[in-house]
């Protein structure tokens, strides 16, 4: 992500702080970039709210040609738009700048992304922030699901968290993305992006159980402290190396939680929870890890469990630094989400949907 926000216009979009964009939003800074456009603080010309605008990159729509563009684009609209959910993104306004670019105006909504907050939480995220958080992302996956859509590319990275007054948490997802222009195959050659693609979605199908499956790998993350590799094994040996990871890697969570990691990680989608099923079983699974993660003792890790038949245990986890014996203190929580800071110094700005 690029983090120099002091220009005044977007050189691959020529699109400019000050320029009114959807006919009532009028651009203020830059809050984010990527690969796939840019996204704007933005202020509404007749009421008093400000909103993320994302404004597709020109370089993206000379790629893969506007009709193609402008095909994706409606769909992702489609199925971004029709369900609301307190814990999913509002969409406001969509269409397009200059004629060409793809443009969506959308909630501003406070905090970082799930990934950093983990980031910044090597332990994983305590039972009294965990609990909250997936009882949030299941409600609104099943939200989603009873209209018939799908996120299809759910990853930490697209969920926003925000720690909340008083220790309530808030994650949000984000449905609508710039990155649908590419096609379904860029995720494919991206290994950030094939992390939390199902099996299915390596063969060009997304259904709602792929979003179960990116669902229990964000929870393995959470729970571990570690992000996991992408499982390349074939659909024969899925489960099996699934199950091997969850032995060697996680020896301290209690069944009930493997039995569920090992059910959204299922290889064939069928075999999955669905939404509801997740959200049912979910208080039981919490209630199981007691307060283990909220208060680790300091004894040290411990180990994993040998693997059965002589196998080696399989590299499951992407690791960023060593992680400490100590006593888990709580992730200090972000400074809270001011706008007229954003405005006023743009470099301590929220670097939502960047990536």
């Amino acid at each position: 992500m690029n983090n120099d926000y002091s220009a005044t216009e977007c050189p691959t979009s020529g699109v400019g702080i000050g320029q009114v964009v959807l006919g009532c939003y009028r651009l203020r800074a830059v809050i984010g970039r990527s690969t796939h456009g840019t996204t704007y603080l933005a202020q509404h010309l007749h009421e008093d709210r400000m909103a993320a605008v994302q404004i597709a990159d020109r370089t993206v729509i000379d790629k893969v040609g506007e009709q193609v563009a402008g095909r994706r684009f409606n769909d992702e609209l489609h199925g971004g738009i029709r369900t609301r959910h307190p814990n999913l993104v509002t969409t406001y306004l969509a269409g397009r700048t200059d004629g060409v670019l793809p443009t969506v105006a959308m909630e501003l909504v406070p905090g970082h992304t799930l990934a950093q907050e983990l980031e910044a939480c090597p332990l994983g995220l305590s039972s009294e922030v965990l609990g909250p958080c997936f009882a949030q992302l299941g409600s609104a996956l099943l939200a989603m699901h009873n209209e018939g859509s799908v996120v299809r590319d759910l990853s930490p990275r697209k969920v926003l968290f925000d720690p909340g007054a008083g220790g309530r948490p808030r994650v949000t997802v984000r449905r609508l993305s710039m990155r649908c222009l590419r096609g379904p195959s860029y995720a494919l050659r991206h290994r950030g992006a094939q992390t939390y693609l199902a099996p299915e979605q390596r063969v060009g199908r997304a259904v709602p159980a792929s979003d179960i499956y990116a669902l229990g790998l964000m929870l393995w993350w959470s729970l571990t402290g570690d992000e996991p590799m992408p499982i390349e094994a074939d659909a024969a040996h899925h489960d099996d190396e699934v199950a091997q990871r969850l032995r060697c890697a996680t020896p301290r969570l209690p069944e009930p939680v493997r039995e569920l990691l090992g059910a959204m990680l299922a290889a064939h989608e069928h075999a999955r929870p669905t939404a509801d099923e997740f959200v049912r079983r979910w208080p039981a699974v919490v209630a199981s890890l007691g307060r283990g993660l909220a208060r680790r003792s300091t004894a040290s890790p411990v180990a994993a469990e040998p693997a059965t038949n002589g196998a080696q245990p399989l590299p499951f986890v992407r690791r960023r630094r060593e992680r400490p014996v100590m006593v888990e203190a709580p992730c200090p929580p972000p400074p809270p989400f001011d706008v007229d800071a954003v405005t006023q110094d743009l470099s301590t700005a929220v670097s939502m949907f960047g990536r």
